[in-house]
């Protein structure tokens, strides 16, 4: 059973993948080491909370007195097989010793059952070794929980080594250890550098078999105690809390330590009884207990707004049977509940004074209702016409409000926020920053004008327009119990915020839903941004005019990309820019309208002709833009994650992008994309916008949507229209410009107020208008893309080993059956412009590790289908020779003859780890051939050689959750290599 509630923080979602939990304890030791009572009770007692659904709802795994070296397999294999999106805690209760007193050098360990006291170096678990594999551990969420003794002196009761003086040796291991950016992690131990972790009753009214820290945690737990804000979940800090105060009340000597090492939001560490689950109505239950998928999918879109109203016994009740369901659900059920966790992750927590009032109630009430229980006989006779047992809540809430009412609280103690409507907004990924700026600014907004009181809480997901699209062609597909549309994702948005109108042109086509007028956001030109130390004499005026032509017109992209390639003082060239990076089309409504200028596609531009003069200079162009991407190893990607590679790799070339999110890097550093570092450039590398005469502007639009079977929740539609008219207001305009959006009244552009790295009078001219990219003119412009762009060559690897005959779930295939469908259905779509190979490894005796199934060529419309049949003739067995197989792969694909500049890469599918002894200390491949990696069944991303030459090669490791995924995953991979559809 696995449960990962998720805060309310709209943006940021601590616990929306599993739960997983270690426990590890030791009592039984060599006899250089005195046996303890405590541990084993610990890890049972800790396990069982972690385990119960209705609390810790994690997967757990107990070891108890394990040897050295079995000690650290767990942790190692444990860790190192979670998912980024992953919840991991790790428990450890035992000896914690050091080996020498005196040495400052020295480090902690903990004493396996067999740890020699005289030769912990290599018998004892090194702390460092637990934190190094914490770090390999790819999981967002990291907890560890330490009940050992860091002790100045033995003294009877204590968890430690008589003669252990041990100082913050475990903290300053950690401090060492940086923890990878993006991920969070907490440390709690027993206690402080100079104190005892005791085992034993001294806690009063405590469990006399656990250990002191242990049983102060678990309390806080399962009473409901540690539930400081009353929400249902109780946080580790809340947690902490708890227990220190717990020990400091009973007068023990040891204060628990708590360190928190970079940041993920809000860890959870349990449910909190305080909550009790609400009963899902029986017909709903019935939905999801039902055979037929759909009617499934239709009961868990009901369950989600069932609990919308904000009721924390209903958001408790349908996230414990969401989980349940989860555990034995297909691939595409569990989006649809991984989804509807999502939302309901986001549910509005009642204000803090109601929260206030509701507990002090609860007390109250309690102890009206143990008053009347004790009373007399005679007097409790009266109870049935008294009614004594019904009134004792409410007059105790009479009496908590008096209270309350009767303090200093002010207004807002007056009255209760409840629990506003949640309201889902789907942004593209480069409007995620300015997304969570709007909605936070209209909560703040809709609070001050309500008494502090949100009229709704927006919650905001990431989305390409392209998945936007196809989500809502599927939510009309499906049919509900109650025969409405269901979505396939429970999170059906409420409210598309596009970069810019292009994005949504298809909407109309997707399905048959009304939408409410769009609310015009503003417009941004495409500007090139150009690194502020680089920006010397000699380059352009920002407003595109070159210095050395003057009266002529401003310069074109082209000529502005062209000049900007050149070296200083060569025919005109503008400095050392290093080159002009632009965002790729197929993932960038930026990316894709800056090449509508490149090539000249403007309104009343039409086509240029194969083989013309213009097809020639788009060439170079690509060519230019292609060399600059390599040279500075640049990843394939939309400006988000452009932007977080300028920022975290110190790159220093210029980039094509939109002036509002020129701003927002200038100001905060990128917020789309998957960085996790927030925080601006220095002013040396901060961004200064250039502006080419002919550059178009993106029309960034809200979108309220609506299903036009008219099911959508009333409160709901209703809050998302408020929002859209506070887009349309003064204070909303005013902070969409603040954002570095330009407004657009009847044609007439009011300027932004003076900032750095923009130029607050643009236009120069009248904006251009980019030419309609509906479906024709998509096709178009990825049409002269295909005759511009340089050629691929790209090798698939393929991985025969034996795991691969494992059966898959639900079809009756192995992995290996359900891959050559999928290089099928990827060879299917290639086309004849880019060049093909196809490769397979296994350890089979007699045989070639590495074996070339196809050389490296284009395809022919009759190759896929041999290829496949090819496929199906061989028998996967062996070992698994990974590394080996991407070396030589990768070795292959640069042998391939062809231009210098052509892209090559290598994709490598496998199930498995690599087997090869001894293990290299890296992989080798050639400079310029990118190396993709798709991870299935065991395999895992988490490989630390293949972290390296992926990331090393500017390629990328992608694990699919899914075997039947596998097909889709291999054509996306491919169709962002070569960057469009069907070439």
């Amino acid at each position: 059973m696995t449960f990962s509630p998720g805060t309310r923080q709209p943006s940021r979602l601590p616990d929306a993948g599993r739960r997983y939990a270690l426990v590890i304890a030791t009592s039984a030791y060599h006899e250089s080491l005195s046996a303890l009572r405590s541990p084993r009770a610990d890890a049972a007692a800790m396990a069982a909370m972690l385990a119960d659904p209705s609390l810790g709802g994690c997967t757990v795994t107990r070891r108890d007195d394990l040897p050295a070296r079995e000690f650290k397999l767990a942790i190692a294999t444990f860790l190192r097989e979670r998912r980024p999106d992953d919840t991991v805690l790790l428990y450890l209760s035992g000896h914690g010793l050091v080996e020498e007193q005196h040495d400052p050098s020295a480090q902690l360990y903990f004493a396996a059952r067999d740890t020699v006291k005289d030769q912990m170096s290599s018998t004892g678990v090194p702390s460092t070794f637990v934190i190094a594999e914490l770090g390999h551990c790819r999981a967002k969420r990291q907890i560890l929980v330490v009940d050992s003794c860091f002790s100045a002196a033995f003294h009877p009761g204590g968890k430690g080594d008589a003669e252990v003086n041990a100082p913050s040796l475990l903290k300053a291991a950690l401090d060492r250890s940086a923890v990878p950016e993006g991920r969070g992690r907490v440390v709690l131990t027993s206690s402080g550098a100079n104190q005892l972790s005791y085992e034993g009753d001294h806690v009063p009214g405590g469990d006399p078999s656990l250990s002191v820290f242990t049983e102060a945690l678990l309390h806080g737990v399962r009473s409901g105690a540690a539930d400081r804000d009353h929400d249902g979940l109780i946080s580790v800090n809340e947690a902490f809390d708890h227990a220190s105060e717990r020990l400091a009340a009973s007068g023990a000597h040891q204060r628990p330590q708590m360190w928190v090492f970079g940041g993920e939001g809000k860890l959870i560490l349990a449910l909190s009884h305080e909550v009790t689950p609400a009963t899902i109505p029986d017909e709903i239950l019935a939905g999801l207990n039902n055979r037929q998928l759909p009617i499934r999918i239709g009961a868990v879109r009901a369950l989600v707004a069932w609990a919308s109203d904000g009721d924390p016994a209903k958001v408790l009740a349908a996230t414990i049977e969401l989980r349940s369901m989860a555990e034995h659900e297909r691939p595409e059920m569990k989006q649809v509940i991984d989804s509807a966790l999502l939302l309901l992750g986001t549910v509005v927590q009642p204000h803090p004074v109601w929260s206030t009032l509701a507990a002090q109630a609860l007390r109250v009430a309690r102890a009206v209702r143990g008053w009347v229980r004790a009373l007399p006989e005679r007097w409790r006779r009266l109870g049935p016409r008294l009614r004594w047992q019904s009134m004792a809540g409410p007059v105790a809430v009479t009496l908590a409000v008096g209270l309350l009412c009767s303090a200093d609280l002010g207004g807002a103690a007056q009255a209760s926020c409840g629990f506003p409507p949640v309201v889902g907004i789907v942004a593209s990924p480069e409007m995620a920053g300015l997304a969570h700026t709007l909605t936070a600014a209209y909560e703040r907004s809709t609070a001050a004008a309500n008494d502090g009181c949100r009229t709704s809480r927006l919650y905001v997901t990431e989305q390409g327009s392209a998945d936007v699209l196809e989500a809502l062609r599927q939510a009309d597909a499906a049919p509900s119990p109650g025969g409405a549309s269901t979505a396939r994702y429970s999170l059906e948005p409420d409210v598309w915020l596009t970069e810019s109108a292009e994005e949504a042109i298809g909407l109309a086509a997707a399905r048959t839903r009304d939408t409410v007028p769009r609310v015009p956001l503003g417009i941004s030109p495409i500007v090139l941004g150009v690194v502020s130390s680089k920006v010397g004499p000699d380059a352009p005026q920002p407003n595109g005019r070159d210095p050395q032509a003057a009266g002529k017109p401003a310069l074109r992209w082209a000529d502005l990309l062209d000049r900007a390639s050149r070296p200083i003082g060569s025919n005109g060239g503008y400095g050392d820019w290093g080159g002009v990076i632009r965002p790729n089309p197929k993932e960038s409504v930026t990316g894709e309208l800056a090449t509508v200028g490149l090539y000249g596609l403007l309104a009343g531009g039409e086509p240029t002709a194969p083989g013309s003069s213009a097809v020639l200079r788009e060439r170079e162009l690509e060519r230019g833009l292609r060399s600059a991407q390599d040279r500075g190893h640049y990843p394939l990607g939309d400006v988000g994650t452009i932007l977080c590679y300028q920022l975290t790799k110190a790159a220093r070339f210029a980039i094509v992008l939109s002036e509002r999110a020129l701003i927002e890097y200038n100001t905060t550093g990128p917020r789309s994309g998957t960085c996790a570092r927030d925080a601006p450039p220095t002013p040396e590398n901060r961004l200064v916008a250039f502006y080419p005469g002919d550059t178009p502007v993106l029309t960034p639009q809200a979108i309220q949507l609506r299903r036009s079977d008219r099911t959508q929740n009333p409160a709901r539609f209703a809050a998302a229209g408020d929002f859209l008219s506070w887009l349309r207001s003064g204070p909303g305009r005013q902070v969409l410009q603040l954002a570095g959006l330009r407004s657009a009244d009847g044609g007439t552009v009011q300027p932004l107020p003076a900032r750095q790295g923009i130029r607050a009078q643009w236009p120069f001219a009248a904006p251009t208008a980019p030419a309609a990219l509906d479906d024709a003119g998509r096709l178009v412009l990825r049409q002269q893309m295909a005759a511009a762009s340089r050629s691929a060559k790209v090798a698939l690897a393929l991985d025969l080993s034996g795991s691969m005959t494992t059966p898959t779930s639900g079809r009756n295939a192995n992995r290996f059956t359900v891959a050559v469908d999928g290089v099928e259905r990827l060879l299917g779509s290639i086309g004849t412009a880019d060049q093909f190979g196809l490769l397979v490894f296994s350890g089979q005796p007699g045989m070639k590790p590495v074996r070339q199934i196809r050389q490296i060529a284009p395809l022919t419309p009759l190759q896929p289908a041999a290829v496949a049949a090819d496929l199906r003739r061989l028998w996967p067995n062996g070992d698994t020779p990974l590394y080996r197989a991407i070396a030589e792969s990768a070795q292959v694909v640069r042998a391939a003859p062809g231009e210098p500049d052509d892209l090559r890469a290598v994709v490598v599918l496998t199930d498995g780890r690599d087997t090869s002894k001894p293990r290299p200390a890296a992989i080798e491949v050639p400079t310029g051939v990118r190396v993709f990696v798709l991870a299935i069944g065991e395999a895992s991303c988490a490989d630390q050689l293949l972290s390296d030459v992926t990331e090393g090669s500017d390629g990328d490791c992608v694990e699919v959750r899914s075997v039947d995924l596998v097909g889709a995953e291999l054509v996306r991979m491919f169709d962002r290599l070569w960057g469009e559809d069907g070439r």
